[in-house]
């Protein structure tokens, strides 16, 4: 809730009083659209709070000593030049408007600087278009808090800054004294009622974002565990097909000269079948007879054997999947809770022994930032192998095509797994440098965890050199032909996964 206009006249009288004859301070950024002045006065020194939130447009004293921002805006570091060690002459809102305006001036220094005499801070507190404007001599612009969006009346700096348009129709100004500051005294209560206002909305909105993220996490991690076991349970499926696709195969192979390319299904003979009948084997179109042998056979071998490790993998899901489930309910009729009693403390306690008991992994730190905010963004994550190569991993389709295309050199390693939508993985190598196994396996895990077939229990993945990938043109991003590649057969394994991330 922004300000109105009446509330903003009554803080206004009050500022007017308190802070007249003070002097700036120090400016601090506590936010990218907030900033604090600090007056000081003589028993005392006070901060006024200026914020430029859209729907929290805001501008009265605090108490609060603010926390100030690592790196202050442009703005405020040009508020800082100009106006620290300046006296406040007056400070009014014009009529009708959301707009302050403070008015300051400086003694001349000796020997004389850069700083100007007589400035003005205009506050234009009106919601989604909500600025603080720097005015030199003659109301000239000599810097904005945020580019000027507004089309009914363009602001640049070096221009003379003009009035907002006012409103066709204003509210009665009694209707819009939604804190009552009318009936406080302007001795400081005014701005007191507003910045507790405030106050009490933050600490709202913040239960509210921790409350959400709590259960945002626990129903990932519920539909995580869910997702796994309904992958395990087509694993084991297939693994259960392994004999039939080995049959399939063994038949196709009485069936050469009889089968057409192009094909979507062939009719053989069933030798194993003691009346010896004709049954039906689906095979893929696209390719041919050998082709269709050689991929039965490929999924015999891949799944065969595999049902012992595949059966324990998916009862240990299905139980951590049933230990899980009570749990979330708890949580949400603990939100509810905390909503009610403002104290989200018995969720955190459920989170804590829910990560002591291994069935929600702890939240990962944030990243640190080590760019600067103008420099792009590069397209990849970067990793190390146990061998200490460099490991690349595309962000996204965009930026797979980036990596391969304009990052990747020749003799680099290039990995994807195979048939199913994921990541480009790219290993860097030096002149004369190749590939090893532990980096390879390194690689190619990274390339089945950030794939979406990571759950399944054995992932192919190809690999080849960059310089056999090519992206005809028309494909859409991320999409690229390979020749000369091999496939490696690989299950994640959770221990190698983890010291990866870690080392990203």
């Amino acid at each position: 809730m922004s300000l109105s206009t009446r509330e903003l006249h009554l803080i206004a009288e009050e500022l007017r009083t308190l802070l007249t004859r003070g002097v700036v301070r120090h400016i601090a950024a506590t936010a990218t659209r907030a900033f604090n002045l600090e007056l000081r006065l003589p028993r005392h020194n006070r901060w006024l709070h200026v914020e430029l939130t859209p729907q929290q447009t805001r501008a009265h004293l605090t108490e609060a000593r603010p926390q100030q921002l690592p790196s202050p805006t442009p703005f405020v570091m040009l508020l800082r030049k100009h106006l620290e060690g300046m006296t406040l002459q007056d400070l009014h809102a014009l009529p009708d408007d959301r707009v302050l305006r403070l008015d300051l001036a400086r003694r001349p220094a000796d020997p004389p600087d850069e700083r100007l005499l007589q400035a003005t801070l205009l506050l234009e507190l009106s919601g989604r278009h909500a600025n603080a404007l720097l005015l030199g001599p003659d109301d000239r612009i000599l810097g904005m808090a945020a580019p000027d969006r507004s089309t009914l009346r363009p602001l640049r700096v070096g221009a003379a800054w003009t009035p907002p348009p006012l409103p066709d129709r204003p509210l009665p100004a009694a209707a819009r004294d939604r804190l009552r500051l009318a009936d406080l005294p302007p001795d400081g209560a005014r701005s007191r009622a507003a910045d507790a206002h405030y106050l009490a909305l933050e600490q709202a909105r913040a239960l509210d974002a921790e409350l959400h993220a709590a259960l945002k996490r626990l129903r990932e991690r519920h539909d995580l565990l869910q997702r796994r076991v309904e992958h395990l349970e087509a694993d084991l499926q297939r693994a259960l097909d392994a004999e039939r696709f080995k049959r399939w195969g063994e038949l196709l192979r009485g069936a050469w000269g009889q089968v057409p390319r192009g094909a979507a299904q062939a009719q053989v003979t069933d030798y194993y079948d003691p009346d010896l009948q004709l049954t039906t084997v689906p095979l893929d179109p696209a390719l041919d007879l050998g082709a269709n042998i050689e991929r039965y056979f490929k999924r015999y071998r891949r799944y065969h054997g595999a049902i012992d490790a595949i059966e324990e993998r998916l009862l240990h899901h299905m139980e951590r999947l049933d230990a899980f489930a009570p749990h979330l309910q708890r949580a949400e009729a603990l939100a509810s809770q905390a909503r009610d009693t403002a104290d989200p403390t018995p969720l955190r306690d459920l989170l804590r022994d829910l990560e002591a008991a291994d069935l929600l992994p702890p939240p990962r730190p944030p990243q640190p930032r080590h760019r600067d905010d103008d420099a792009p963004a590069l397209p990849y994550r970067a990793f190390t192998s146990r061998a200490n190569k460099p490991i690349l991993v595309g962000k996204g389709p965009r930026q797979n095509d980036q990596l391969t295309l304009r990052v990747a050199r020749g003799r680099d390693i290039w990995l994807h797994a195979r048939d199913t939508p994921g990541a480009h993985v790219l290993v860097r190598l030096e002149k004369n440098q190749s590939i090893d196994h532990e980096t390879l396996l390194d690689a190619a895990t990274l390339a089945a965890h950030y794939s979406k077939a990571h759950n399944d229990t054995l992932i192919d993945v190809t690999w080849t050199e960059a310089r056999y990938v090519r992206k005809p043109k028309g494909y859409p991003p991320g999409l690229v032909t390979v020749a000369q590649g091999h496939t490696l057969t690989v299950r994640i394994d959770p221990d190698r996964l983890q010291r990866l991330l870690q080392r990203e």
